[in-house]
């Protein structure tokens, strides 16, 4: 009978486990998601960086 209760997983034990599959589950999509955020951030800097020259461009063929 001792071995039994012994071999039984204690409920602290349950939300231990379940806390460290949650905190690997939170650092995997945080990851994706600072993988998604990069991604994002270069297409708008360069999205800027192009209309930028297309106005610089424009400003100085009109100031001809």
């Amino acid at each position: 009978m001792l071995v039994s209760l012994a071999a039984a997983v204690t409920p602290v034990e349950k939300v231990v486990t379940l806390l460290g599959k949650l905190q690997a589950q939170v650092q995997e999509e945080g990851a994706k998601e600072a993988a998604q955020y990069d991604k994002f951030s270069c297409f708008c800097k360069d999205s800027a960086d192009e209309k930028l020259y297309v106005i610089n461009k424009a400003v100085k063929k009109i100031a001809v």
